[in-house]
């Protein structure tokens, strides 16, 4: 197994192998299929269109294929959309459901450039399943799996034993509780507060969960689009997404790829005064062309510091949306909402908070007090309103990080306490040219701030 947005488990494999032979070649025509799953029907929506886009688009299988008018922009796209599943003429990609509210698929022709395309779409949008999720999914379609991942039996965790304690389900434990349903209503609610708790917002509604990190930044990139087309018309195209300091790359492949932002992203790879000035320079030749910028604080690897103050007033000039992944620094020791900084924080749920490498999240929150985080909260709340814009995180995925992440504040006070202390001791180490840490770092000012 790898990391699950570059490597499909085995699960997964099991499940797409179990689709194609069931859903495959509906033609009649005797092509093979291959396919991607999804996390939920939106999801589907949007890499159907992405696929007709990237794949069917460049080998110009149809002129109404290649014209993007014939397309609903990705930003758009919601399951009760007519638009949802796109019919193109002699389009080869189709989406269906797997199991009934919980996995889809996206079904293709079995050929190299169409699986590379598809595996984008899963590596820069996060819209995954998860390992968790494809064994519910075998399970419920009455497929015994070819193998197990591990020596010991699938382990699934339980929201409700996190209450009393968050104690760890033992294996007989764990074995009874498999056969009981997941309230994901009540697992979702309880990590959502969790967070907010920690991100200090006053409520849950605040906090958006996704089914990794960058399903968080892709959630952030499509709210922030169609908040610029509501201002500017559909005509900008959403607007122009900015990458400022050399970030996450798939956050830079995400905003970089016109399928996700037509109207393209301009990167400032330093983050630093030289690329400040750039930036301002830029929002004053145009000042309505901005829907969004993306930044990390600090940034992955190299823990830069961008001077979040000054972008913050840049964000409010120009009425653009600042997002701000914090994953290397989390919730705990920045505060990027109460401060009126951030519009809203990315946040991979996967790594520090679940602190235990068995599942993946991610979450948006959004800042109730800024302009931008309300229209981004009313715009995430008015599509799950109306049925559609679910968080695609799997309720056992839910239940193991709310259950990991009981002993987080406990884990974040060691981590700060043991990483600066190894980053001291690196520092004056003569082999050791320079230690990445941010109170190293010539940013270290605007880290304190």
């Amino acid at each position: 197994c790898g990391y699950p947005r570059f490597v499909y488990h085995p699960y997964v494999l099991q499940l797409m192998s179990t689709v194609v032979a069931r859903h495959g070649d509906k033609e009649g025509d005797g092509i093979p299929e291959d396919c991607l799953l999804l996390p939920t029907q939106e999801a589907a929506a949007r890499c159907q269109v992405f696929l007709q886009q990237a794949w069917e688009g460049q080998r110009g299988v149809s002129a109404s294929v290649q014209m993007s008018q014939h397309l609903p922009d990705n930003a758009m796209i919601t399951a009760n959309d007519d638009d949802a599943a796109v019919a193109l003429p002699h389009s080869r990609v189709r989406q269906v459901e797997v199991v009934p509210k919980k996995v889809y698929a996206v079904l293709f022709p079995a050929e190299t450039e169409a699986a590379m395309a598809a595996k984008a779409y899963w590596q820069h949008t996060g819209e995954v399943v998860s390992s968790r999720r494809a064994y519910h999914a075998l399970q419920e379609m009455g497929v015994a799996l070819e193998k197990t991942v591990t020596e010991e039996e699938h382990v699934c965790h339980h929201a409700h034993l996190v209450p009393g304690g968050g104690k760890e389900e033992s294996p007989q434990q764990s074995k009874q509780q498999q056969q009981q349903p997941c309230d994901d209503s009540l697992v979702q609610y309880q990590l959502r507060e969790r967070i907010a708790q920690w991100a200090n917002v006053e409520s849950p509604t605040s906090v958006f969960l996704t089914p990794s990190g960058m399903a968080a930044i892709y959630l952030a990139l499509r709210s922030a689009r169609s908040r610029h087309m509501a201002l500017h018309g559909a005509r900008a195209r959403g607007g122009t997404s900015i990458v400022f300091g050399f970030p996450y790359l798939d956050t830079l492949k995400l905003c970089s790829r016109p399928e996700f932002c037509p109207a393209g992203v301009e990167f400032f790879g330093k983050g630093n005064a030289q690329d400040m000035v750039n930036l301002e320079a830029l929002l004053e030749a145009k000042p309505n062309a901005i829907s969004v910028l993306f930044t990390e604080l600090p940034s992955n690897p190299l823990l830069h510091c961008p001077d979040i103050f000054k972008l913050r007033e840049l964000a409010t000039k120009y009425n653009f949306v600042l997002a701000v992944d914090d994953t290397i620094s989390n919730f705990l020791n920045v505060d990027l909402i109460q401060s009126g900084l951030a519009d809203v924080v990315c946040t991979s749920l996967t790594k520090l908070v679940s602190g235990r490498g068995d599942a993946i999240a991610g979450s948006c929150v959004v800042n109730p007090n800024t302009p931008a985080g309300q229209w981004i909260q009313a715009d995430l709340e008015s599509r799950k309103s109306h049925g559609v814009g679910q968080s695609g995180l799997f309720c056992p995925d839910a239940a193991a990080v709310l259950n990991n992440s009981v002993d987080f504040a406990e884990r974040n006070d060691v981590i700060n306490k043991t990483s600066e202390i190894i980053a001291d001791w690196l520092s004056e180490h003569p082999d050791v040219e320079r230690v990445y840490y941010p109170k190293q770092s010539d940013s270290v000012s605007l880290y304190n701030k």
